[in-house]
């Protein structure tokens, strides 16, 4: 498991493979498929890590973590309200980023530049920088995982995603993907 910090924000990376389990006090998880499974995993730890920052102790054995969700679908675990996290996956890997105020986090192998699929999503101003691209393959994973990590820090649509009073954090971490974490700024 790899974990990033930067300023307030914290990602674990992991690889996706059978050996992976989800902890057993994270409910309601067991049928999920296994990409999901190692993502909530990586969330625990990260829970886990925040618990000993802020309670100078880990997560107690028997705490019981069950998952909801907002009206738009964002996870959160009601009974810690201060602890903020966001889950994805992608090919081989799974990721979560969690912090104090909402995150949200994208993980995408880059794959081919569609330009159907910029014009559904993306502005006139964005299509245009993707067009002139010296990687217009790379360029659009990487505004694809903006894009996908504000709307999991808003809890919204990719449709309704905003990027103004959102923070951006991108690299291209594990090779040939995106990794993009945003968090709401105070």
């Amino acid at each position: 498991m790899l974990l990033l910090s930067v300023e307030n924000i914290t990602v674990s990376l992991v690889l996706t493979d059978q050996t992976t389990a989800l902890p057993p006090q994270w409910e309601s998880e067991g049928k999920t498929a296994l990409r999901s499974r190692c993502a909530r995993a990586a969330a625990w730890e990260l829970l886990n890590d925040f618990h000993i920052k802020k309670y100078a102790a880990p997560l107690p054995v028997e705490f019981p973590l069950k998952e909801a969700r907002t009206g738009t679908g964002k996870p959160f675990l009601p009974v810690m309200p201060d602890f903020f996290f966001s889950l994805t996956h992608s090919g081989d890997f799974a990721a979560a980023a969690a912090a104090a105020v909402p995150v949200g986090v994208d993980l995408q192998k880059i794959r081919p530049w569609s330009p159907a699929i910029a014009a559904r999503f993306f502005s006139e101003k964005e299509q245009e920088a993707l067009a002139s691209a010296a990687d217009p393959d790379s360029a659009f994973t990487l505004l694809w995982t903006k894009k996908e990590a504000a709307a999991k820090c808003s809890g919204s649509s990719l449709f309704d995603a905003r990027t103004t009073g959102v923070s951006f954090f991108s690299v291209p971490y594990p090779r040939g993907y995106w990794l993009t974490t945003a968090v709401q700024k105070p």
